[in-house]
């Protein structure tokens, strides 16, 4: 293990604030484990490569549960009355029954009947782009309306709602 990020994190690069941080790009490079300091101070560990994360989110001995003594940042979990507000933060057999509850809204099937909807929505919203002002913003004109929009058709949410969905999700 070489390398430390003290504050993960880290500062982004200005020229694609997607892109992870330099520090972690470095890291990828060097190894695939190092610890790091989250901004509430404590320590987790920044597993970089993909093999290594595999290898951990198949793990057992693992826990997605954020209410388990050792979670590395503290969550407020429930949505009220102690229960948790989304299964991505159980573990099983509890998560994999709350999965099987919702894999039927996407199974290939469903999907591929949703890909002309989908279809629609980015062509409308990339022809608004191109008859709207430049520059434009582009998660705003774009990227945050689409998964908006197909989430709301998923589960049959009126887009007119879609601010209070997004805010709530």
């Amino acid at each position: 293990m070489t390398g430390t990020i003290e504050t993960f994190p880290g500062v982004r690069a200005e020229q694609c604030p997607f892109d992870p941080p330099p520090a972690i790009q470095s890291l990828q490079q060097e190894t695939p484990l190092t610890r790091v300091r989250l901004r509430n101070g404590t320590e987790a560990w920044l597993v970089t490569r993909y093999a290594e994360q595999k290898a951990l989110l198949t793990d057992a001995r693992l826990s997605s549960d954020a209410t388990r003594p050792g979670y590395p940042i503290e969550v407020d979990v429930s949505a009220g009355g102690g229960t948790p507000i989304s299964f991505i933060l159980m573990d099983d057999p509890e998560h994999a029954r709350l999965r099987r509850m919702v894999t039927s809204s996407f199974t290939i099937k469903r999907i591929e009947a949703m890909r002309p909807g989908v279809q629609k929505i980015v062509d409308d919203l990339l022809d608004d782009l191109l008859a709207g002002p430049r520059p434009v913003d582009l998660v705003q004109a774009f990227a945050l309306p689409v998964p908006s929009l197909v989430i709301c058709r998923l589960l049959g949410v009126p887009y007119d709602d879609h601010e209070s969905f997004q805010e709530n999700s």
